[in-house]
């Protein structure tokens, strides 16, 4: 049985109990006043805390996944130890027809004093540009988090990005000197590097792996977080994507760092890149009836677990053709 469909079934099962159980205080405080009002108080308060445990923690751990998404693309569900539920995906750079697109800018130079780019949740990316598949990119800035209701940047926000950033070869962003930038070229085929390339589109993160293997600073890492990377083969024609779910117990703690780059190894990743993880780590496909459809289980807010926080820029690919 479809994972979604086992998890829409688990989700409808517990409000039919949240239902009965308050059907139930409401028919012991009509035949009892006087005894069940005590009672049904401190079910009321135990119901609360119950929903609240099973909305934000009890998610059932999907199974394992693999299967084309679109022809060159692969998908693939990894469930491991530890509570570590990984989406890897592989496109191939070659696929006939593919396109990529990150996030425009507000404009080609912008000042300082003004916003480059407003945010957006990734599935709104995907609708507004027309992508079959996108995935959240830079770090950003104009960013807090307190909650579902209590946040920044909200869509439409203006924010910066750090690091490069390139749309249609306007270059936007700033160069940080730690990070490194995923270049995409016309010819098809992708770089990671430290310096400027003339590409036509860029995301910039902070690097995972350097020819194969992690720097110091990747090694000491150890706590374990929502993840996204973007990873090239040694030939650069092969675009490996890996984001890590976390922050919720009982279903996924996430990844160190070490551990995200050896998914990215073990996909045959030569140089890769972090990208913003936490609360933005957001993976989106398109449906074959035209739904963006997200792939990954997004934390921005924490709880309930679920919600898509909105971004400053995407990574996205179109013209697709579909998985034979």
């Amino acid at each position: 049985m479809d994972p979604q469909l086992i998890d829409q079934l688990t989700w409808a099962g517990r409000l039919l109990v949240a239902a009965a159980v308050l059907l139930g205080l409401g028919r012991l405080v009509r035949r009892w006043p006087g005894v069940a009002a005590p009672l049904a108080a401190a079910g009321g308060v135990g119901l609360v805390f119950a929903l609240t445990v099973i909305v934000c923690f009890l998610r059932p751990v999907p199974a394992p996944e693999a299967r084309w998404l679109f022809e060159g693309v692969r998908y693939e569900r990894k469930v491991g130890p530890g509570r570590r539920v990984a989406h890897v995906v592989t496109i191939d750079l070659s696929s006939p027809g593919l396109k990529i697109l990150v996030t425009p800018p507000l404009s080609v130079s912008t000042p300082t004093s003004t916003w480059q780019i407003p945010a957006r949740r990734t599935t709104e990316f995907l609708t507004a540009y027309d992508q079959q598949l996108a995935v959240n990119a830079n770090f950003f800035y104009r960013q807090f988090s307190h909650g579902i209701l209590h946040y920044r940047p909200r869509t439409g926000d203006g924010v910066n990005v750090v690091g490069w950033a390139m749309s249609g070869r306007r270059l936007y962003g700033r160069q940080d000197p730690s990070m490194r930038t995923l270049w995409f070229f016309e010819d098809g085929h992708a770089e990671i590097t430290r310096e400027r390339r003339p590409a036509q589109h860029a995301v910039s993160g902070y690097p995972l792996l350097v020819d194969g293997r992690m720097p110091k600073a990747v090694v000491r890492a150890d706590d374990r977080q929502p993840r996204v990377a973007a990873a090239v083969d040694r030939a650069g024609r092969r675009l490996i994507l890996v984001v890590v779910d976390g922050r919720v117990p009982l279903y996924a703690k996430g990844a160190t760092l070490p551990s995200l780059a050896a998914l990215c190894l073990k996909a045959g990743a030569h140089q890769a890149i972090i990208l913003d993880g936490g609360g933005s780590s957001t993976l989106v496909t398109r449906s074959i009836d035209g739904r963006p459809v997200i792939l990954n289980l997004p934390v921005h807010g924490r709880i309930p677990a679920g919600y898509e926080r909105p971004v400053a820029n995407h990574l996205g690919f179109s013209g697709l053709r579909p998985a034979k």
